[in-house]
């Protein structure tokens, strides 16, 4: 008779499990497409219907019958791990629902960041939850559970943490945000286009600009145009923005808006451009900066635009503005005319992005990387905020980043746009060697490669391969200046650049050493700049270098100096770099 019991047991508890984890297995698909796709009307009823479910699968799975079935040989674990998974679920969807109520009866995004302003509490509350659920999970092994449920539970104990870190974020966003768009007073940003076929340290020329006031979180556009149009006659104010050092280093430059941002600092070239501003008469209270790899990224999430006969869209829009763009207008007198093009689609870019629907899922998959690789940044003079802008990669400062990392930015020093054909590549060969005694025991000696290939075809229009600073030199030629930001504490030994010392300056921002030469290449050539340098004995950061906004993503290599013996007390000759950096360990 028992042995039938268990039988009977055992069918019941298997087939019934099956068809309570089909229906919450269907209502977390539903909930999870919806929010993958942004959809929060749909969202809200199938999270909802998932808080149900899940919690009376939970119910079930702790009633007698199937606490006696988790004893059962064989199935037994899977019917004890699943009533955990049901209470899992039901913990995070029940936490999620009100929020996502909330969020459904808001229309457009405004409201929903108001909603969301007004729910940072549930957001985190949300965290706790996910965390909570976590942690019930961590006990469970994916190889106990039967009937597919392991795979369920490794995709719950990947999936908990991720949301936990997710309603965090989006509760700290939701502290910020009002703010920044005006839902607790008049706010107003310098959108700032760069130009990354003209290098800059920031990332490249600045050539147009955007003031976009936020009132109650409704956008205007007070005023768009180019930087040649109204801003090349008017001075910035750099001294009392910038620390004694940058003055020095860049000197007049910093006060010309064709050169300001030489920083790859973005917090000092924010405060320079605000500053500039305020000298205008148009103050502003922060500053984003983007370019035209950004304007394709937004332009995939809310569809082409057209401005005087050209229409660009997710897939063109960076090519159009560093390279096709040159065709229409191939000389200097058209200047104006090309800016002018330039500036009205990206006007019309941020006049969608603020007007129109947004495809979420296509925007969270194509800015983030961009946001990664510095081509989008964004300052404000608020603590609290900027605090937040660096926390998401936003901030473009080097303060924020590991100091023993290396930065490596490049200033354009022709005039010419010809950036968008050099290929940028830096190797950072970690040294093995090691100082034993000395004002430099216990630090090593190592060594970074700043490489640039210069592609640029024949026959470009003269606009591109002008050389303002030697109109006699060859055509598709170019000059770079490479600044290498070393980690913060290293000392300068030697530089090297194609057999030869070159001049050097060298001078620190933001408590980084700072390294500064000129690399020229004519069309097919390369330049190769190795520095020498002492730094501190730690292990290499991640990233280890960081070479922001350029128009060709940069090839960065990092390795280990195959050298077990103490480093030399002098500095090393050209052979002996190249053979430290020709070999690997």
């Amino acid at each position: 008779m028992g042995v039938i019991i268990v039988i009977v047991l055992g069918i019941y508890s298997a087939t019934s499990m099956f068809w309570a984890v089909q229906g919450v297995r269907d209502d977390t698909y539903a909930a999870s497409s919806a929010l993958t796709a942004g959809d929060f009307s749909a969202a809200a009823p199938a999270v909802s219907a998932l808080a149900e479910s899940s919690t009376e699968l939970e119910s079930v799975t702790g009633s007698l019958v199937w606490s006696l079935a988790s004893h059962l040989p064989g199935v037994g674990g899977t019917i004890a791990g699943l009533h955990q998974m049901a209470g899992a679920v039901a913990e995070v969807a029940v936490a999620l629902t009100p929020v996502m109520d909330e969020v459904a009866s808001a229309q457009g995004t405004t409201q929903r960041i108001a909603v969301l302003a007004q729910s940072s509490d549930q957001l985190r509350e949300l965290a706790d939850a996910s965390l909570a659920a976590e942690r019930r999970m961590s006990s469970l092994d994916p190889a106990d559970l039967k009937f597919g449920l392991g795979e369920q539970l490794i995709a719950l104990q990947d999936g908990l943490p991720q949301a936990a870190d997710l309603a965090v974020a989006v509760a700290d966003a939701s502290e910020v945000i009002p703010d920044m768009l005006g839902m607790n007073g008049r706010r107003t940003w310098l959108i700032a286009l760069q130009n990354p076929a003209e290098s800059r340290g920031s990332g490249g020329l600045f050539s147009g600009y955007a003031l976009v006031e936020f009132v109650d979180g409704q956008p205007t556009i007070l005023e768009a145009n180019t930087r040649k149009k109204t801003l090349d006659d008017l001075d910035i104010p750099y001294r009392s923005v910038v620390d004694s050092d940058s003055a020095e280093l860049w000197g007049p430059y910093l006060e010309k808006w064709a050169s300001f941002n030489l920083s790859a600092d973005f917090p000092t070239v924010a405060r320079l451009a605000a500053a500039g501003m305020a000298e205008r008469g148009t103050p502003v209270d922060g500053v984003i900066a983007l370019d035209a790899y950004v304007v394709q990224a937004l332009l995939a999430g809310t569809g082409k635009v057209e401005h005087r006969g050209v229409t660009i869209d997710g897939t063109n829009a960076g090519e159009f503005f560093t390279r096709d763009l040159y065709a229409l207008y191939p000389d200097f007198p058209d200047v104006e005319s090309k800016d002018q093009l330039a500036l009205g689609l990206v006007y019309a870019t941020i006049d969608s992005l603020l007007k129109r629907p947004l495809d979420y899922p296509v925007l969270v998959e194509s800015v983030p990387p961009l946001v990664a690789s510095g081509h989008l940044k964004a300052w404000s003079p608020n603590p609290v905020e900027e605090a937040w802008l660096q926390s998401i990669g936003l901030g473009g400062d080097l303060a924020s980043l590991d100091p023993r990392s290396i930065v490596v930015s490049f200033n354009n020093s022709t005039g010419g746009k010809l950036d968008s054909y050099v290929t940028p590549s830096v190797k950072y060969d970690v040294g093995t060697c090691r100082y034993d005694t000395g004002e430099f025991a216990g630090m090593r000696q190592s060594v970074v490669t700043v490489r640039l290939q210069n592609d640029a075809p024949a026959g470009l229009p003269p606009y591109v391969d002008i050389r303002l600073d030697d109109p006699t030199a060859p055509a598709g030629s170019t000059k770079t200046l490479v600044q290498v930001y070393g980690p913060a504490g290293a000392g300068f030994t030697v530089a090297y650049m194609n057999g030869d010392v070159p001049g050097l300056a060298r001078t620190s921002e933001a408590g980084r050493p700072v390294w500064v030469v000129q690399a020229e290449m004519n069309r097919g050539q390369t330049s190769e700049t190795s520095i020498v340098f002492i730094e501190s004995n730690e292990a290499v950061p991640d990233p280890a270098v960081v070479v922001p906004g350029t128009a060709i993503p940069a090839q960065i290599e990092v390795r280990e100096i195959g050298s077990t013996t103490p480093c030399g007390e002098f500095a090393p000759t050209v052979p002996q770099v190249q053979a430290l950096v020709g070999s690997s360990g």
